[in-house]
């Protein structure tokens, strides 16, 4: 009785939105909307989506559909057949006609044809909107889709932290000539960092290995981050604890812990800017590894630096690439599906490899010196605590949205080492905190 009182409420066919294209409506689905479109139709349609590149594929093996009223003027426009429209609807593209010329030296030029692509454009509105009327048209088949979202989206409930019960040896009575309270919210955010790997995760684990605090500017958010550090490592929930901030704050970041907590400042090691020197790199890095400190600040940059070793980084660029090969693996050879995972699974390998040449760029710097080179596996971090991380939000992912605004158009460098070191940290029981 209890479970079922916090149960979230069922969504109802008609509050859901489901876009033509969307990952969780069945490929089956859209395959019988289809068929709606060539009246008198009904085989040489096959609909699949490939989860892995997010593609959607439309084949056809029927020449009547192929060379129907339907797919040439009604559901098509006149320079774009409708199943081609169906495909870059379904993908989240909008259609794009151009024509082509051939040029003085002898090669070809695209232009875009603002009429041709303005009428297939229209072609893809009208067949939104018929599936919006399709989809919920039918009782069985409304409350079959509903039941798939509600599955998918609503069986999730926020679940609340409380901190009160908390207390925090060490904290500072007054910070900056003024007595120093926590508010509710940083209270609670420190419930928060503590229940961080208490479900089962760690090595091979799926249990809850970090979370994201998203509190307004003026908040607290650093010092309320501090507080929840400090007192896992004071629990003995975590061993050592690096904080990865931008340049330009790392000074607060230094004064506002050494200010809440003013005795553990030998535990606090704070990189400088020529910490990572050609001199100084090995020292900061061995006084992590092997100090007494329980905690370190370093800025983005330095973090980046720090390689990982060439196990690790092998050992996950496998494992991407054999998942996506396994994909391609499974798919039917020749099939549409085939054709979209070995363009996406170039492109990935591509952007990996691309990565790895970075890698092995800072393997040999690191090993210049003929002294065995530090690497973030050494270093024993188990609580990874990144400040802003929206700045590493460009990670790599697929999608077929083009002309879309704040969405990357090529993969940050600086992302992808951030999860990669931040996976390698949660896979062996650490935990990751995002600000």
């Amino acid at each position: 009785a209890a479970l079922e009182r916090v149960q979230p409420e069922r969504v109802p066919p008609e509050q859901i939105h489901a876009t033509l294209g969307a990952p969780w409506i069945p490929p089956g689905t859209v395959e019988y909307f289809a068929y709606s479109l060539f009246p008198g139709q009904t085989w040489g349609l096959h609909i699949a989506y490939v989860e892995p590149t997010a593609t959607w594929t439309v084949t056809c093996t029927n020449p009547r559909i192929e060379r129907s009223e339907e797919n040439r003027s009604i559901v098509g426009a006149p320079r774009m057949y409708g199943l081609e429209i169906l495909q870059d609807t379904l993908n989240l593209k909008i259609p794009v006609i151009y024509d082509e010329f051939e040029g003085v030296d002898g090669g070809t030029y695209r232009v875009k044809n603002e009429q041709e692509s303005a009428a297939a454009q229209g072609k893809q509105v009208e067949l939104r909107e018929r599936w919006a009327a399709w989809a919920w048209a039918d009782a069985e088949r409304a409350d079959s889709l509903a039941n798939l979202y509600n599955a998918r989206y609503n069986t999730m409930r926020p679940r609340t932290f409380c901190g009160a019960h908390l207390t925090f040896p060490g904290l500072a009575s007054e910070m900056g000539g003024k007595p120093l309270t926590l508010q509710k919210h940083q209270v609670d955010g420190a419930a928060r960092i503590l229940s961080c790997g208490s479900g089962g995760g760690g090595a091979g684990g799926s249990g809850d290995e970090g979370t994201l605090l998203t509190w307004k500017v003026g908040s607290g958010k650093t010092l309320g981050a501090i507080c929840g550090v400090v007192k896992r490592v004071q629990l003995g929930l975590s061993r050592r604890a690096l904080f990865v901030v931008p340049k330009h704050t790392l000074p607060q970041w230094r004064a506002a812990f050494l200010s809440a907590y003013p005795g553990l400042a030998d535990e606090l090691i704070a990189a400088t800017d020529d910490a990572f020197g050609p001199t100084n790199r090995k020292r900061f890095l061995s006084s992590i590894a092997t100090g007494d400190a329980r905690y370190a600040l370093v800025t983005y940059e330095q973090f980046k630096s720090i390689p990982l070793s060439q196990e690790t980084f092998q050992s996950h660029m496998g494992a991407e690439i054999s998942d996506l090969r396994a994909h391609l693996d499974a798919a039917i050879a020749g099939s549409d599906e085939a054709k979209a995972l070995k363009r996406a699974f170039k492109a990935r390998e591509k952007t990996l490899l691309r990565f790895a040449a970075r890698y092995e760029e800072a393997w040999a710097r690191a090993t210049a010196t003929g002294d065995a080179p530090i690497m973030w596996d050494d270093l024993g971090v188990d609580l990874l605590v990144y400040d802003e991380a929206h700045y590493v939000k460009n990670d790599m992912f697929s999608t077929h949205m083009t002309n879309i605004a704040g969405l990357p158009r090529a993969e940050s460098h600086r992302a992808f080492d951030a999860r990669v070191k931040a996976h390698v940290t949660m896979h062996r029981g650490g935990v990751l905190i995002g600000l």
